[in-house]
């Protein structure tokens, strides 16, 4: 896309000489009246900035003044923009959100003269991407070299940025820490006044709590009945035995197959009665998805891969948003998809004339699961009632507009409370940038307050989201997020799990919530995030709730 940018007029509060300067992607160069620039990418379009600086020559060189606009809110018009003083420009597009100083006004007229994207340069790798291709054999069209770029101009910084941004980050982790142990009390309350049975035991040890009511306000989760969990453990035993037998699943197996058997690293994750993939592809050869497609009762299940290679990470890593129907998806995971339809699709069809489709994956494979499903209601492959989706632990993919639809009734979710991936897209990262670098600006480390902080910190991120500074990818259909109450919170909530042992024997305590959309709008730091990230703690949450379904059922027929 090519732009002509007309400079109609620069009001400064003062009266000084300067020379013109227009900045774009890291590239600064002297202009005059009037200069022309390209937006290569429809990522840029959503994520770049043009900033205009008026620099004073002297002795040194320094800015006086910079106005900064960004790609997406270019248009064929003529308007008017601040011009803001430079304290400002030195702390990257990070700042206190609160109202910056002007030093003046500029009119600047913009004409698109071109509507497309520059052409993929894919054909022409660079030397560190056909060592790279060399190295770990990823496929030819991906692109180390870019995706580098891509981080490097993403962390790009000045010291005092990245000083303000460690300072922002340490704020936001406690808050965080904060958050998540005035939560733990209320919700294990609430769960607990919420069981069938009203024995003494558990009547006396509510009794005995003085917790503010207004903590277990909207917190909503609960345990769900021992059927939901049934049906959707064994949902997550489609999705990871894509993955094989290997360091994530190898305490998942179910079966020991002793015959040489055909992908038998992959049927040991399944139940015995399936002894066959109808469909397979797991070399990933071409940028086709890692999967495994086959016949279970009364339906066809297709189990995409996650993350697990080099192969994979560099998918991960393609995450620029590409324009995706009427909105935009993750490029990596949308690139998968698409590959999946166009050379898998037709051979589906065979198997599911009179069968349900269930298309299900685990972190990236999940996420090529809903965009393949996405694809098919899109483009009317398969009716909505003939076809599940499920996901576990996906990242987000796909543009709010899209997720706002209605048709992503048969999408299911399922994300531990602890586990940033189901958070993570490039918007989203962009704004815990600006949080954690507003919160180092504002806040000193030996003059602060914890209530202040934490005011801040719901400030910023209410204006991000009324804002849509960054645009985020989000996941769709319904959200069910597990959370897990541990016993090491001591005094009063001792008593409270003490209802929960037998024989001195640990009863795992996840509750669980429903969410659409939205839930993709927060973002989650914790330590934790990794081990809650893995299918066999997934596989922990839904046996655990299995079981105390059971204990519960089991201490009402005895209160009966």
């Amino acid at each position: 896309m090519k732009v002509e940018v007309k400079i109609k007029k620069i009001q400064l509060n003062y009266d000084t000489p300067f020379i013109i300067k227009r900045s774009v992607y890291n590239e600064s160069i002297t202009v005059k009246e009037s200069f022309t620039f390209k937006i290569k990418t429809y990522h840029d379009l959503l994520f770049t900035y043009l900033k205009i600086l008026l620099e004073k020559n002297s002795f040194f060189t320094c800015t006086i003044g910079y106005t900064e606009i960004s790609f997406k809110d270019i248009k064929n018009h003529t308007c008017v923009y601040s011009i803001y003083d430079p304290i400002y420009e030195t702390d990257f597009t990070s700042y206190p959100f609160e109202e910056r100083k002007s030093v003046g006004e500029m009119v600047l007229e913009f004409s698109i003269t071109e509507e497309e994207f520059e052409i993929d340069h894919s054909h022409n790798p660079s030397i560190l991407d056909k060592i790279f291709h060399g190295i770990f054999n990823v496929e030819k069209n991906t692109r180390i070299s870019s995706i580098l770029a891509k981080l490097i101009t993403f962390g790009s910084a000045n010291t005092s940025s990245y000083i303000y941004s460690s300072k922002g980050f340490f704020y936001l982790v406690n808050y965080y820490i904060k958050e998540e142990k005035k939560f733990s009390y209320s919700t294990v309350l609430q769960f607990l006044s919420s069981l069938k049975r009203e024995d003494e035991s558990s009547v006396s040890s509510l009794n005995q709590t003085n917790y503010s009511i207004a903590e277990e306000t909207n917190l909503n989760y609960k345990l769900f009945d021992r059927s939901f969990y049934v049906k959707y453990r064994e949902y997550l035993h489609y999705a990871i035995c894509s993955y094989g037998r290997s360091i994530l699943t190898n305490n998942l197996v179910r079966r020991i197959i002793k015959e040489p058997t055909a992908n038998k690293s992959c049927l040991e994750l399944l139940d015995e009665d399936i002894n066959e993939f109808k469909l397979i592809n797991l070399e990933g050869k071409d940028y086709n998805p890692i999967f495994v497609a086959f016949e279970c009762k009364d339906a066809f299940v297709i189990s995409f891969r996650g993350t697990f290679s080099v192969r994979d990470v560099s998918c991960d890593l393609k995450f620029d948003y590409k324009e995706f129907y009427n909105g935009f998806a993750h490029e990596g995971f949308g690139e998968l998809a698409e590959q999946f339809i166009k050379n898998y699709y037709s051979k589906v069809k065979i198997f599911i004339e009179n069968k349900k489709l269930i298309i299900t994956g685990h972190s990236l494979g999940g996420s090529v699961a809903q965009l393949v499903g996405y694809i098919l209601l899109k483009n009317k492959m398969i009716d909505e009632d003939k076809l599940e989706v499920v996901a576990f632990s996906p990242a987000p993919t796909l543009s709010k507009n899209i997720v706002q639809d209605d048709m992503f009734g048969s999408f299911i979710t399922f994300t531990v409370s602890n586990d940033s991936v189901p958070f993570l897209s490039y918007g989203s990262l962009c704004d815990l940038r600006y949080l954690t670098t507003s919160l180092g600006i504002k806040f000193s480390i030996f003059k602060s307050n914890p209530e202040e902080i934490n005011e801040y910190i719901l400030k910023v991120r209410e204006f991000l989201l009324k804002n849509d500074l960054y645009p985020k990818l989000y996941i769709p259909g319904k959200i069910f997020q597990f959370k897990e109450f541990y016993e090491e919170n001591k005094g009063k909530l001792r008593d409270l799990f003490s209802l929960f042992r037998e024989d001195n024997a640990e009863k795992r305590i996840f509750l669980c919530k429903e969410f659409d959309y939205t839930f993709c709008n927060e973002f989650i730091l914790d330590i934790n995030a990794p081990l809650h990230h893995m299918p066999n703690y997934l596989m922990n949450v839904f046996n655990s709730s299995i079981k105390l379904n059971d204990h519960i059922e089991e201490k009402d027929s005895e209160n009966s």
